[in-house]
């Protein structure tokens, strides 16, 4: 068994021990920037670093170009202070939307000045739907990191309606793959703007999501939502930020089926009672009820349930029926 203790007194320094000492701490992947696809000519996308890039400062004090950080599974951390370009190819013919993903490439070399980090997609494969098509993985997973991944739509033609997803680091290869990225997680190829689909977030974690499709309620647009998944089973809980009522569902096959949006506010309590007091009113039930007078009892108790049945949509309404005691 060997044990690495980094930065010891007097430890001579070595460029590769000084690398992979922060491989526990940041993790191997996208750190910073990367983040938004800036234009698209024909098939070479450009991404920037403008959402979530480092602001760094120069010498003389100024503001530096924004940079993007990706660290290697060697701990080598590689930053851009310029867009990249890669060449994402179109989807025509393909009736499935289909995933790429993106990847940097970089292996420590022990020579001055070390070597070059370059970026490349690795295209999904074809006639898969959302979301069996998020299993991709990099081809050489010791020198290669995920950054992000492109959605491209099914029989695109070209990249006018095409997503980019960044993707953030590991610490461990045990993480969800997919880690979240809060509300810019999902971005629009030209805009910037988020991915507005609550099918699309199945990985775990708290997003807040301003939504358009497949959300609980039209009413409202801007949503707090936190998701569990295990084995392809994923349950949403989404939070109205307008209303603070809440809602749930489930999917048992990783996003392709859900069922119907529970409204965990359906039932107000105080509401319920209040209507359930008038509805049962003064009913005066004669002394006979509580003895042994059958006929009497059976009158009674259709009485207080007809009353109970009367308040539609309350608590007692939904979770009483007196007939089945």
């Amino acid at each position: 068994m060997t044990q690495f203790r980094y930065h010891n007194y007097g430890r001579a320094l070595i460029s590769f021990d000084e690398n992979r000492r922060i491989l526990g701490v940041a993790g191997s992947g996208r750190l910073n920037g990367f983040d938004q696809i800036q234009s698209a000519v024909g098939n070479l996308i450009t991404l920037n670093h403008s959402l979530t890039g480092i602001q760094s400062t120069n010498l003389d004090g100024s503001a530096g170009a924004l940079r993007g950080a990706v660290q290697s599974k060697q701990g080598v951390i590689v930053q851009e202070d310029t867009p990249i370009e890669v060449n994402v190819d179109f989807n025509a013919g393909n009736g499935s939307e289909r995933v790429d993903l993106l990847v940097m490439t970089h292996s420590f070399i022990a020579i001055a000045g070390g070597s070059i980090a370059t970026y490349a997609v690795i295209k999904g494969a074809l006639g898969q739907n959302f979301p069996t098509n998020l299993g991709l993985s990099v081809s050489n997973p010791l020198t290669q990191v995920a950054i992000g991944r492109f959605l491209i739509p099914a029989n695109a033609v070209d990249h006018s309606g095409t997503k980019y997803e960044p993707l953030k680091a590991k610490v461990s290869e045990n993480q969800v793959p997919f880690g979240a990225e809060s509300e810019s997680n999902l971005k629009d190829l030209t805009t910037g703007i988020t991915l507005a689909d609550f099918n699309r977030v199945i990985r775990p974690g708290i997003y807040t999501i301003n939504s358009t499709t497949n959300r609980p309620t039209s009413a409202t647009t801007s949503w707090m939502l936190m998701i569990m998944a295990s084995a392809g089973k994923v349950v949403q809980m989404a939070w109205d930020t307008q209303t603070g009522k809440t809602y749930t569902r489930y999917t048992a096959d990783n996003g392709a089926n859900w069922t119907s949006w529970n409204n965990l506010n359906n039932v107000d309590i105080s509401a319920s009672l209040t209507a359930l007091q008038t509805a049962v009113g003064s009913l005066d039930y004669p002394s006979n009820v509580y003895v042994t007078d059958g006929a009497s009892l059976t009158t009674s108790v259709g009485v207080l349930d007809a009353a109970l049945s009367s308040v539609s949509g309350t608590l007692a309404g939904a979770l009483v029926n007196i007939s089945n005691i």
